[in-house]
């Protein structure tokens, strides 16, 4: 069976995937009796041209690259042929204009150099990309005058040969062109220019030339030129007009112009076979296949439109192609380039036979089928290996399927077989993984270089023969930079992990590349792993650079010791000059190990600011003044030099104070030398030298405040009190008397202290009055100033007792109140702002009332409930829903109609509904009056919600309750503030927007801010019942009142009982929320 796979893509498709790794599509054209079985292989698209109009190009075996000398469409006397370089995915790797002589034919050497063989014999050698390399000449005047009208590049044992044959008829060979030696063979009897065809034959390590000319053939050697004739060649056969040789020069095939094929082998003893192909015309190419595992090998044959390969067995295939092609022989087969496209003839693997003929039962296509069922979880996975195990085939089924997997090109169907190899290994217990292994990672390399990017189209067996060695030396470019090489590792290698730069810089290291591994250590993250190496490779300063880029100090100061033990002192600090983080901190390295080579260091830079702060720290450590004085002079001299006018006068005083500590210590003891200023004039006013200590303060200039100060902490601690109040009287004291009374409370004189209260400023009234523990006196200067924060910090320090009165004191200075409804209400109760009509809504339980007031028009409604009323809270449906009774109940407004709604606590006849209001989602909460709990008042809720604040008025507290909004449920039930003495009761409370809890307190005559206590609100009447915020911006807030229960004294006494008020805070702290109570 004759088979060839293709996958031609139209030009089209080839140019959108020009990048893109084209796949594997098998595809039967033809079916003849065995013969021999061949595979074709797309590796691509190459863009060049056939050899038409002056074209000449070449093909380079494994790699396919192509250069491709192309003619200008139009000639003209300026115009020049390009040279240009594909790889074998038709991507350019160069072009440039050929600016030498004619080119007769180009050629590929072993190590992927370009021949170029022009007329006059010159043979111009080329680098993959371009690059010229040498040249050598094939002859001398002969071969110029005559020049060369054909040649040929072939190998040898020896490296690449050249043969050429020139207009005399005469042929010249190089078998060696790095070791030139060149030979001209013997004349060829009666032949006149060039001949029919001829080849170069290598045998028994003699190159040859094998030539046809006329009927006749001859063998070209070193010393004679023999006839011969192929044995078994059919007389009527014809002359010989186109010879092929073998990939290997073991065979021969020859073309005659009757259209016999001879082949044989070359040495011309024997025959294979002769076919007659019934084509007059000699093929344009006829090339060697050759199939390693049958070794039988086959000749491909191509015309115009038509490709027939001839094999052993004297029978033919025949192809029809589109597009005029290229045949190159190869190691395993002939590659077919058009245009458009590439694919590899080959013979199929014998074990890719076995594993995919139909009804294989080759243990590989059992392993295989087996894998498949096991994907699909099908028990026949089961039944095909106990088929394998039976016949104890299982180890060559694992190993037909990986060698199958390295010939096969789809990557599919590679990982399916090496898929099924690992399911096989699986069951195997002595099984070595390594042809397993070793396979996988050629694969991967194979599959790399195959991409179109690369341009490799390696088969598996030419891999083998070419090493990986030779691979990565093809693959890299020798034109890149070293920057580019970097960049391109870097894209290869990326974040992988156990992969460093750093080593792979260190092997560039070894390998003479320098700047490589320099650009290499640019990606390596680890400063501790790039510093090394570059001081390895003599690149201290490199190394200084990534060290302090580091950030690592250690690191810094490892190079930098480094850098001193290898150069001289001034390059070490020049160097150091130019890195200013590494200069710093061989400076601190320096104050503290080498005070000396600090110096040099400033003095090499003219660092005269440095220099004199080095002088002045190095005085410190001197113990006799005159070397004290001699270093701080020069301190001095530095500084003037670097024109630091204030630094030079503070050491000048430094000299001064030294001198004067001197002389004080000679005169009085004092044991003053090398104190500071302040520490020296602290000790004078200890030991009482008063007089000395007011000299310093007027000779140095010392500020007014610090001499003060310290005059002032002096007296206390010595209490001399009578000393200090003449101090403070001298004159206005600079630091003000707020310090005088906390210096005497500091010393536990409260007495001294209140002295000086008085003359503090206004601003620091309120904290002198709080050091001396007078309230009062603190108080009223926070209301004078109107001042909250001084009225908070007041408060913080107060008894309950003191902080009513001082509460009260607090609301009549910054709080108005008035009466806006004139109710006279027996019990007003439950105030809610309605905000859609800007109304205020409130009840008289006993006077059995619902009001309306609009502060607008300042007129009120009512209407009469016939009984008790607790609460009334707006509908969202219209109108409103009021507690009446034990009754729930709808009131219709305009018709003053009510409707009951529901009833509670109807075993309860004594009870009745009180205060009552509404959650966010619109639920009713009301408590009612009875047995089991006292008075049920206040309600309201947290601003997330989850709390629920509730007053039972004669427990005197507000509780919170854990409250769920979904279900209404109530629990964990706890006490968040209890009234102090002298209060009152709680009774009706709201929440403003802060969430603090506002409380009205009955019998108290006040509203309090429960949560912060920052503010307590006093009204003219003292049962006030409940609270809500209301107005615009609702920062009103409105308190209803009672006046059933007064005397006739209590009610001439409180004259606005009932009514309700609003209380207006000249800077209100909070404001309410906005009305969330509608049913």
């Amino acid at each position: 069976m004759l088979t060839l796979s293709s996958n031609i893509d139209s030009k089209s498709n080839q140019k959108q995937q020009k990048h893109q790794k084209l796949s594997l599509c098998r595809k039967t054209l033809e079916t003849h009796p065995p013969c021999c079985t061949l595979i074709g292989w797309l590796r691509g698209k190459l863009s060049t041209k056939l050899p038409d109009c002056g074209n000449i190009h070449t093909f380079n075996s494994f790699t396919p690259t192509t250069p491709l000398l192309r003619e200008p469409h139009r000639r003209s006397p300026s115009s020049r042929p390009q040279l240009e370089i594909y790889s074998a995915s038709g991507v350019s790797i160069v072009s440039f204009p050929w600016k030498s002589g004619p080119v007769v034919q180009l050629g590929w050497t072993v190590s992927d150099e370009l021949l170029c063989i022009q007329e006059d014999g010159s043979v111009l050698i080329y680098d993959l990309f371009g690059s010229f390399k040498r040249h050598f000449s094939m002859g001398q005047d002969e071969v110029v005058q005559s020049q060369v009208l054909e040649a040929k590049v072939f190998h040898s044992p020896y490296g690449t040969g050249i043969a050429i044959v020139t207009g005399s008829s005469r042929f010249t060979l190089a078998t060696n062109i790095d070791d030139l030696k060149l030979r001209r063979l013997p004349e060829v009897p009666g032949l006149q220019g060039k001949p029919s065809c001829w080849v170069v034959l290598t045998q028994d390590r003699q190159t040859k030339v094998l030539l046809s000319s006329g009927p006749e053939i001859y063998i070209l050697d070193n010393t004679s030129c023999t006839a011969v004739c192929p044995p078994g060649l059919s007389p009527q056969a014809g002359s010989v007009v186109h010879m092929s040789v073998s990939f290997s020069y073991k065979y021969l095939a020859l073309f005659t112009d009757t259209g016999h094929l001879w082949t044989g082998p070359s040495h011309l003893q024997d025959k294979l076979s002769e076919v007659d192909t019934k084509k007059s015309t000699p093929p344009k190419q006829m090339v060697w296949c050759r199939r390693p595992k049958s070794q039988q090998p086959s000749v491909v044959l191509m015309w115009d439109r038509l490709l027939m390969v001839a094999g052993v067995c004297n029978d033919t295939i025949q192809f029809p192609i589109e597009d005029l092609c290229i045949l190159v022989g190869e190691l395993d087969g002939v590659r077919i380039i058009s245009s458009t496209n590439q694919e590899l003839l080959q013979e199929v693997p014998l074990v890719c036979q076995d594993i995919f003929k139909i009804a294989s039962m080759a243990p590989g296509a059992l392993l295989l089928e087996a894998h498949r069922e096991y994907e699909k979880l099908s028990q026949k996975a089961d039944e095909y290996l106990r088929e394998i195990k039976e016949q104890s085939m299982l180890g060559e089924a694992v190993r037909q399927c990986v060698e199958a997997a390295g010939h096969e090109y789809d990557t599919n169907t590679q990982k399916s077989l090496l898929r099924a190899a690992s399911f096989g290994k699986c069951f195997l217990t002595d099984f070595s993984p390594d042809h397993f292994v070793s396979t996988c990672r050629e694969l991967r390399v194979l599959n790399a270089v195959r991409e179109s990017s690369v341009g490799l189209p390696l088969t598996h067996t030419q891999f083998k023969q070419m090493t990986l060695q030779v691979l990565i030396d093809r693959c890299s470019r020798k034109d890149l930079s070293d920057e580019a090489i970097a960049r391109a590792v870097c894209v290869k290698v990326g974040d992988s992990p156990g992969v460093s730069y750093s080593h792979i810089a260190a092997k560039a290291y070894e390998c003479g590349r320098t700047e490589l591994a320099i650009k290499l250590l640019d990606f390596e993250a680890r400063s501790g792993e790039q510093v090394p190496l570059l001081l390895k490779m003599k690149r201290s300063q490199l190394a200084l650079s990534k060290a302090v880029e580091s950030g690592d100090t250690d690191l810094v100061y490892t190079v930098v010791t480094y850098l001193k033990n290898e150069m001289n002192r001034g390059d070490f600090f020049m160097t150091l000059r130019n890195q200013p983080v590494a200069l710093s901190l061989y400076r601190q390295f320096c104050k503290l190990q080498e005070q000396e080579t600090l110096k040099d260091l400033y003095n090499q830079d003219d660092d005269h600011q440095e220099l004199a702060n080095y002088y002045v720290t190095a005085s410190y450590r001197e113990k006799r003044l005159e070397s004290r004085l001699s270093l701080l002079q020069s301190a001095v001299d530095e500084y003037n030099k670097a024109k630091n006018e204030f630094a030079a006068k503070a050491t000048e005083d430094e000299m001064r104070l030294l001198r004067v500590q001197r002389k004080l210590d000679d005169e009085k003891g004092a044991g003053l030398l090398g104190l500071s200023l302040q520490a020296t004039m602290e000790a004078l006013l200890a030991l009482g030298l008063h007089k000395q200590a007011e000299q310093l303060y007027r000779d140095f200039r010392v500020p007014d405040k610090r001499y003060w100060w310290l005059k002032l902490k002096s007296l206390a601690e010595k209490e001399e009190w009578e000393e200090l109040e003449k101090f403070s009287k001298s004159k206005k004291s600079p630091i003000g008397y707020l310090a005088f009374v906390e210096v005497c409370i500091k010393s536990n004189n409260k007495y001294e202290a209140k002295k000086y209260v008085s003359k503090v400023i206004p601003e620091q009234k309120v904290k002198a009055h709080l050091a001396i523990s007078d309230l009062e006196g603190a108080a009223d200067a926070a209301i004078e100033r109107k001042n909250e924060a001084e009225m908070g910090a007041v408060l913080s320090r107060c008894s309950a007792s003191d902080r009513l009165l001082i509460d009260r004191q607090v609301t009549m200075s910054s709080v108005k109140v008035e009466s806006v409804v004139k109710a006279s209400a027996l019990v007003g109760e439950g105030p809610v702002w309605e905000e859609s009509e800007q109304t205020l809504l409130f009840v008289d339980i006993i006077g059995q009332k619902i009001h309306r007031w609009s502060p607008a028009t300042n007129q009120m409604e009512s209407v009469e409930t016939a009984d008790t009323v607790g609460f009334v809270v707006p509908r969202r449906s219209g109108g409103y829903v009021a507690g009446v009774g034990r009754s729930i109940v709808a009131v219709d407004w305009s018709t003053e109609m009510m409707t009951s709604l529901a009833e509670v606590d109807v075993d309860k006849p004594n009870n009745r509904l009180n205060d009552g209001k509404v959650d966010s989602i619109g639920r009713l909460l009301a408590g009612t009056m009875g047995k089991e709990v006292d008075i049920s008042n206040g309600l309201d809720w947290s601003l997330d919600q989850r709390t629920f604040f509730y007053i039972d008025s004669l427990f005197s507290s507000v509780d919170a309750f854990d409250y769920d909004l979904n279900t209404g449920r109530l629990g964990n039930r706890r006490v968040v503030y209890r009234m102090e003495e002298g209060e009152g009761l709680p009774d009706g409370m709201t929440v403003d927007a802060e969430g603090h809890l506002w409380v009205a307190c009955y019998n108290g005559g006040r509203v309090i801010s429960a949560s912060t206590l920052l503010l307590t609100i006093s009204l003219p009447v003292m049962k006030t019942t409940s609270c809500c915020f209301g107005g615009p911006d609702y920062s009103d807030l409105y308190v209803t009142s009672a006046s059933l229960g007064l005397d006739q004294s209590e009610r001439r006494q409180q004259p606005l009982a009932g009514d309700t008020f609003r209380a207006r805070v000249e800077h209100p702290p909070t404001s309410g929320i906005r009305n969330r109570q509608q049913m």
